[in-house]
């Protein structure tokens, strides 16, 4: 376990974005990682008027390999209008955004630099097939591994999926079917809540991303490939084991899209303000990886010198809905209060960008209260989680 503590770093919230997500295999599947989110934040810095004249680092984060995505930051930087500036690709699962915000909040707290543009993106669409030559094999046949799918399948370390790590900690817990139903139908209903007024909560965040087919063009303006949960159809689903709570809906789906924001000092920044009091990370027993947001979140309160009862709101990123069960549970703190305006239960999982997206709804719906605590817990790959403390300014 490990966390960090940090006095002087804060975003605004006019600098911190997020494209729609759109489930794999949809709109956005023939568009690179790093193009998306060149075009995104291109975008954004344009229309909302974002200096990045103090921006001088770029981290990009991706967990899925991707075309010519070798020169990374350097590439994006330039592509965004920023060539003298450079920096590194990062990856750390579903973690990867909060290691993001702790590696450039780190930089911040310690060195002169006065903002770093953080940019997150993937695409689960068209993952790449590998060959990896292994001269033991006989004739020297290649190991092939589909990025995504086997890596979904099979933790190298764990011995199972990530759907049987959630079983896992269902059985472990306690938590039954009807609770994950439950709290599903709850999680849906508030994605709903941020639709209300033609989506006037994603349009405090959202920006369009624009697709050019053949000879005209159109724009994704809203997430893409969700369904609408019908209560008693999901609670009738068959789980995908035997006395278990994973189905269809109580799971995640992957999907594509970028989320980014500008990273400044303190001192060289104004108006209303998201300070980034700290990150937590934690890693727990083999083949229970929703568990770990519990620990994460706990690493983070602790630098961060806060309680649980000090916090005002809580996102997560919940692959599985027991995680949030768990987290509600061993933390005592309201499900009512979680993930007031959705989470990647519904609108999915894209990796690398979601936990951006989660921390940027949180510090909007933290705004929308007037200022405040919020804490961003998510699980990710390897029985790991990643942790964020944020206060609203105002």
């Amino acid at each position: 376990m490990s966390n960090q503590t940090f006095h002087k770093v804060f975003f605004n919230l006019n600098e911190a974005w997020s494209s729609p997500f759109v489930r794999w295999q949809g709109a956005l599947q023939n568009i690179p990682s790093l193009e998306l989110a060149t075009r995104v934040t291109r975008r954004v810095v344009k229309d909302r008027g974002i200096d990045l004249s103090e921006v001088k680092q770029v981290v990009v984060g991706q967990t899925v390999p991707q075309y010519q995505g070798f020169y990374g930051g350097p590439s994006f930087a330039a592509e965004i209008g920023l060539p003298g500036v450079t920096g590194p690709i990062i990856s750390q699962a579903c973690a990867t955004s909060v290691a993001g915000l702790a590696l450039s909040s780190a930089t911040l707290e310690t060195s002169d630099e006065s903002a770093i543009l953080i940019a997150m993106t993937d695409r689960t669409s068209n993952s790449p097939t590998l060959l990896y030559p292994d001269s033991t094999l006989s004739g020297g046949r290649a190991i092939v591994e589909n990025w995504v799918a086997n890596n979904f399948d099979q933790d190298p370390w764990g011995g199972t999926s990530m759907a049987v790590t959630a079983d896992n900690l269902a059985h472990l817990s306690n938590i039954s079917r009807s609770q994950a139903d439950e709290m599903t139908i709850l999680r849906h209903s508030q994605y709903q809540g941020a639709l209300v007024n033609d989506r006037e909560f994603h349009k405090r965040f959202m920006v369009p991303v624009q697709i050019q087919s053949k000879n005209e063009g159109y724009e994704i303006v809203a997430d893409a490939g969700i369904y609408k949960l019908n209560p008693e159809e999901s609670r009738a689903l068959v789980a995908s084991s035997e006395n278990g709570v994973v189905t269809r809906d109580t799971q995640t789906h992957p999907s594509d899209g970028t989320a980014g924001l500008v990273l400044r000092n303190g001192h060289h920044l104004g108006g209303m303000r998201v300070k980034v009091r700290s990150v937590g990370f934690a890693r727990v027993e083999k083949a229970l990886m929703p568990k770990a947001v519990v620990p994460a979140a706990r690493e983070a309160l602790k630098a961060a010198q806060l309680r649980i009862k000090d916090i005002h709101l809580v996102n997560t990123h919940n692959p599985f809905v027991v995680s949030d069960i768990y987290f509600a549970k061993e933390m005592n703190f309201a499900p009512e209060k979680m993930n007031t305006f959705g989470c990647s239960l519904v609108y999915g999982h894209p990796q690398g960008p979601t936990g951006m997206r989660g921390v940027i709804e949180l510090a909007h719906a933290l705004a929308l209260r007037g200022g405040g605590l919020g804490l961003f817990t998510g699980c990710a790959a390897g029985d790991s989680a990643g942790a964020v403390v944020i206060e609203v300014m105002i």
